[in-house]
């Protein structure tokens, strides 16, 4: 008989944590794709909608879906006003390689989530990783 063991839970990394390092890393490389890629034509929208109204709190435990789908009746905003001003920029794409949007206001690309340095590291990280093996 084959004993099982699953790995120890990290109270320091969840899917919170990972959902947020995923939207850095998403804004990272938005930067190294208009560093790289100066002269294509394609855009690169980054567009944060906010907390958005989705059936995402019935996947969670029992008190925590309470709380999340309370939170989501004050704050969240419905799918359909979260995807107007997402559909606006497809529509009519901004002139630059890369942008970022919270709701309809468009965000400085300054600060950590926007360093150059950093996110050609990522794109290089990432390109060396997909293509190992």
């Amino acid at each position: 008989m084959t004993e099982h063991r699953s790995k120890p839970h990290n109270p320091r990394y969840g899917g919170f944590k990972a959902t947020l390092q995923s939207f850095r890393a998403n804004d990272l490389l938005g930067v190294a794709f208009a560093a790289l890629h100066a002269d294509t034509p394609i855009r690169y929208i980054g567009y944060n909608p906010g907390v958005v109204s989705t059936g995402m709190p019935g996947h969670l435990p029992p008190p925590l879906r309470a709380l999340t789908k309370a939170f989501f009746t004050l704050f969240a905003t419905s799918v359909t006003k979260a995807v107007t001003p997402m559909a606006r920029l497809l529509d009519e794409p901004p002139g630059d390689s890369f942008t970022a949007y919270r709701t309809t206001h468009r965000l400085p690309l300054t600060g950590p989530a926007f360093d150059q340095a950093s996110a050609l590291r990522l794109h290089h990280l990432t390109h060396d990783l997909t293509n190992a093996g």
